[in-house]
């Protein structure tokens, strides 16, 4: 499946049931998740628009020359998340690098054979308990979100870009005491993708 990379929004609120008609669900409180791509670099960034913030905070992926997170305010002083990666570096990385990995609270991945991929996790000031995936076939994103506490299942929708399926978004409530509630983004990252991002890079 082709992955067509513009600029694009997701506007997510919180809704249990599907949108249908090839749209994306919608997350109360927050804007986005966005994935953008800027000169040679892949962003994904959120915002949290009942949590101000005004200090500013960076971490290096280790496992990457050029892959950051940042947390900072957003241009309405609100708590903003934002990955970057260079796009080459993302589409030739090696993910057996990383180690096999579930959910932060050990949970497993909904929809991964064996509930785990090749990944990350770390923490960065607001967010704890995040986690990165890389795989041959996907990228993915968890970030905690305390306010999903009040749920208490995994519940998945398919996630479109331009109309088309490009992946999907999990609202991960806690079930038990000790589970890390939050939002899942898993793309699609197979060959096609990482074709059309090479063209994309091959351009700048």
């Amino acid at each position: 499946m082709k992955f067509f990379f513009t600029t694009f929004n997701l506007f997510i609120f919180l809704t249990l049931i599907s949108c249908g008609n090839n749209k994306n669900i919608s997350i109360e409180g927050i804007d986005g998740p966005y994935i953008l791509l800027s000169d040679q670099t892949l962003i994904m960034t959120m915002t949290f628009k009942n949590i101000k913030q005004e200090s500013e905070a960076s971490y290096k992926l280790p496992q990457f020359q050029n892959a950051y997170v940042e947390i900072g305010p957003s241009n309405n002083q609100e708590l903003s998340i934002t990955y970057r990666f260079n796009i080459l570096e993302l589409i030739e990385f090696d993910d057996g690098k990383l180690p096999l990995i579930n959910l932060p609270d050990e949970r497993g991945i909904p929809g991964m054979v064996g509930g785990s991929l090749p990944g990350i996790d770390f923490a960065i000031n607001n967010f704890e308990y995040s986690s990165l995936y890389l795989s041959a076939n996907h990228l993915g994103f968890f970030i905690p979100v305390a306010s999903f506490e009040k749920f208490y299942s995994m519940t998945s929708f398919d996630y479109f870009i331009n109309n088309k399926k490009a992946g999907s978004i999990t609202m991960i409530g806690k079930e038990q005491n000790h589970h890390i509630p939050g939002i899942l983004l898993l793309l699609d990252f197979d060959q096609d993708v990482k074709d059309d991002l090479l063209t994309y890079f091959s351009s700048r």
